[in-house]
Formats: structure tokens, sequence, C-alpha cells
């Protein structure tokens, strides 16, 4: 399963994600980063199979432009994660979805939120989210280096050693990553390259 990182301070948010697309083991894309998306300002990264990851975020973005015209309001991190969830759940019993998420951003009042979101539908706000088999190993690295008041260069630092960990630890193709920053500047993206 595709892993994915997300990490809030009290002044960044930053969301890591695999750049490399892949279905049982083959490799189908490398450098894609088709199931991240910003919408409406927010930063959302699906994982999990990949029709139901492209979908999910297809679909997030569709509603959050309905969502936005019909009530003339930015829409916000919270409802991302909220209408992300009620997907996943609603789906539970019919056809269930294969994915995981993590929805990060500025709410109305101008704090940062980091939601991260299960395979049944469970959300839950936190400074650090991990999707995937990163859940296995990432956890000790956060509660050594987390400070809620980390620059910006701590939060990357924190990120990297969870990245080189992840790849003494299992077998990863890639040594390219997306990393997605909201921070006081605004929005950027870039790739984390660990083959340097």
């Amino acid at each position: 399963m595709a892993i994915s990182i997300g990490l809030k301070t009290n002044t960044h948010l930053l969301i890591c994600s695999e750049t490399i697309l892949t279905s049982s083991g083959i490799i189908k894309i490398k450098e894609d980063d088709e199931y991240t998306a910003n919408i409406s300002g927010s930063l959302v990264c699906i994982t999990g199979e990949q029709g139901d990851s492209f979908r999910t975020v297809s679909l997030l973005e569709q509603y959050s432009k309905l969502l936005s015209m019909k009530y003339k309001e930015k829409i916000g991190p919270e409802l991302l994660a909220r209408l992300l969830s009620s997907e996943i759940y609603e789906s539970l019993r019919s056809r269930p979805l294969e994915v995981q998420g993590i929805v990060g951003g500025r709410s109305e009042d101008n704090t940062l939120k980091l939601f991260g979101i299960d395979k049944y539908g469970a959300v839950h706000e936190d400074n650090f989210v991990v999707t995937g088999y990163g859940l296995y190993f990432l956890f000790g690295i956060y509660d050594m280096m987390y400070k809620k008041d980390m620059s910006e260069e701590e939060a990357l630092s924190l990120i990297r050693n969870c990245l080189k960990t992840l790849k003494e630890r299992l077998v990863l193709e890639t040594d390219k990553w997306k990393l997605d920053v909201i921070g006081p500047e605004g929005a950027r993206s870039e790739l984390v390259d660990l083959s340097k």
C-alpha cells in the first residue's frame, strides 16, 4: 500500500507522498502525483487502490466545487475530511473503497489542521498522520524529533528521517517523493530526492 506522511507545526503543514504508482507489486507509472490535490486551498492525499483513489480525488474536487458554489464559501479542510470520511463509510456495505487519506489546510480561523482518514472512514485530527505501511515504523521518529514550534527546516529534516527509515525497513523502489507545503508564504510543491 502506498505511503504518505502528514506533519503539522505551528506555522507549516507538510504532506509527503510516493511518486510511483503501483498495483499488486507492479510499477505502473513513475513520478506520478495523480492522487494529491490542492482543493480549495487544502491539500488532499489519497492512497490505496488505483481506481478508487483516482475516483475519490475526482469526487472530492467535484463536491467541493458544488458546495462552494451553493454556499458561496471556501471549503475548509474539516469539511473535506468529513466528505472523504462519509464517502468511504457509505461505500463499506455495497462496494468498499480501498483508500486512506490525509487532508490538511487552513481552517476559517486561520489555524492549520491535519486530518487522517482510515479505510473504514474514521477521521482523526493530529499533528502527525501516516498511511500505509509507514504506520508501523514512523511514530518512534515522530516521538523523538517532533516539537510543535519546529521551523520548516526541522520539519523537513523529520520528514527526511522518516523517508530514510522507510527505505531501510521496506522494499521501496522510489527515491523521489512529492512534498506539498502550506506555510505563511503560501502553498508550494517540490520533489524530495533521497538518492542525493
